[in-house]
């Protein structure tokens, strides 16, 4: 499996690392510890050697008492020969050492060379001693002889006789002849694996200490390297990072491309930029007047409450909300200024309402309006009389007048409070236009009402929805229109009077002059 090490996170690295570290601690301990457990068994390889050359001379001195036909130095002989072949043995094949006791490996190439090389002349030593031991050293044995037998004084003859003699064994004083001659080897044998096993110790010593160097020399380079990697790869980005953060400058973005922590942290910081980058030009644009502007690649629906975006969003909602406010509110108020000139400049009740009605469905988008104003000529029988309507076509007004709680119009005045319906009866009023004759979408009723007092009511049509502030504003109207009605109709009665009292009063002296003459 092949490890991409740029999407490996820092702590990852870090194992990674320190893993790496640990199996090269590992393999130097087990290479130190191998060569240092090879160079502790040379002294006691060399002590076995000394202690086997003390035994050589024990050996002479058995093989030349056993040359001599001794018993018991035949006996020790056999077993010292057994102990010397196990200790070549122990030298090249490995095992534990006699004196000292400590187990030694197989030995090196030159010294089981030397031991193989000298094994055919430790053979045929081993052999003649072998028949030092095992051979008779002397043998009887019948020879013939001429002997001179007398037959007679003066005559003697020849007869051939066998005579049993003792004499020595020509194979064993031919092995013995040869281990005088060889008596020499084993010492030289010994002397040469002594300084075989000194070489191969100074060798060893040397090797330890290139490996050593060698290990030093790789851990400081991997030190160094790691050292490096940690700069390039940590230090170096995050000062970067930290330069980018400590100038406020979002204008640029860290050119990181790695996923590790140091990663998370630059994406973070350049998706700060980017929301700053985005927040400047969204504020700078809704300081142009643009409130409808949208933050880019901001699904508005899915913003946090918590975040930068959700804080500009907002700000822009209230920033809209208070401009929307302030158009309604300058609506209003320059609607009520409208309309004071207008109930100003008219003092009589039916051109009052014609100004009022025609310029309110113009003022408020409207499509038709009327004005019912309460007749009390018969105290008995009062009604609500429509002495004004604008964009109304007769034919389909079917009714001028109603009374008190009779329809719309008349329940608004028995309840003296807004209605405002959504759902039109069907023909209760159809607006006419180019494209055909259509019910209203809303209809709008508002009494005339002063404190307690109430003058009439105001009905207007339209196929849009009336806003909450334009219904407030037709309401704040009618206490207006209500009052001047109030007014108009207190000054047309009292001119009403006038004009009776003036009516009496020239009566009264036309009577008085007729009285006189």
């Amino acid at each position: 499996m092949r490890i991409n090490l740029k999407n490996l996170s820092i702590l990852q690295q870090t194992y990674l690392l320190f893993g790496g570290f640990l199996i090269l601690a590992t393999v130097n301990y087990f290479v130190i510890s191998y060569y240092k457990d090879k160079l502790s068994s040379f002294s006691p390889q060399l002590m076995e050697l000394e202690y086997i050359e003390g035994q050589i001379a024990s050996i002479q001195e058995n093989i030349d008492l056993a040359i001599n036909d001794n018993a018991v130095a035949k006996d020790n002989l056999s077993s010292q020969l057994v102990f010397f072949e196990n200790e070549l043995d122990k030298f090249k094949n490995g095992g534990v050492l006699t004196t000292s006791k400590v187990e030694i490996g197989e030995g090196s190439d030159r010294l089981n060379r030397l031991i193989n090389n000298a094994h055919p002349a430790w053979q045929q030593l081993k052999d003649n001693i072998a028949i030092i031991i095992n051979e008779e050293h002397q043998k009887d044995t019948t020879i013939q002889q001429a002997v001179m037998v007398a037959i007679n004084d003066s005559t003697t003859t020849t007869e051939i006789q066998d005579k049993q003699v003792t004499v020595d064994n020509h194979v064993v004083r031919k092995a013995a002849n040869a281990i005088r001659m060889d008596q020499k080897k084993l010492p030289a044998l010994i002397t040469e694996m002594e300084n075989i096993v000194r070489l191969d110790q100074q060798e060893a010593d040397d090797t330890l200490s290139i490996i050593l160097m060698s290990f030093l020399l790789f851990n400081a380079i991997a030190i160094v390297l790691v050292l490096l990697a940690i700069r390039n790869y940590v230090f170096v980005p995050l000062q970067n990072l930290g330069v980018l953060f400590s100038a406020n400058d979002f204008s640029k973005k860290a050119d990181y491309e790695r996923t590790n922590e140091i990663g998370t942290i630059a994406k973070g910081f350049n998706n700060i930029a980017t929301a700053f980058q985005r927040s400047t030009s969204f504020v700078a644009k809704i300081g142009e007047g643009k409130l409808d502007e949208k933050l880019e690649g901001i699904d508005e629906s899915k913003v946090s409450e918590k975040s930068l975006e959700w804080a500009l969003l907002n700000m822009r909602d209230q920033m809209k909300r208070m401009e929307l406010e302030e158009a309604e509110r300058k609506w209003s108020t320059g609607g009520l200024a409208k309309f004071v000139d207008i109930l100003r400049a008219n003092d009589n009740v039916q051109e009052l309402s014609d100004a009022i009605i025609s310029n309110l469905v113009d003022y408020t988008k409207s499509n038709q309006g009327g004005i019912y104003i309460i007749n009390e000529e018969d105290p008995q029988s009062k009604y609500l009389e429509l002495i004004s309507l604008y964009a109304f076509n007769d034919k389909k007004y079917n009714q001028k007048s109603y009374r008190l709680g009779e329809g719309l119009v008349g329940q608004t005045y028995l309840e003296r409070k807004t209605i405002y319906l959504f759902e039109i009866p069907e023909d209760y009023i159809e607006i006419t236009s180019g494209l055909g004759d259509a019910n209203p979408t809303t209809i709008l009723l508002v009494p005339l009402k002063i404190e307690n007092d109430i003058y009439g009511v105001i009905e207007l049509a339209s196929f849009h929805e009336f806003e909450e502030y334009q219904i407030q504003f037709v309401e704040k109207l009618g206490e207006s229109i209500a009052s001047t009605i109030a007014g108009v109709k207190a000054n047309e009665k009292t001119k009403h009077l006038l004009e009776e009292s003036q009516q009496l009063t020239e009566q009264m002296q036309a009577q008085e002059e007729e009285m006189r003459q």
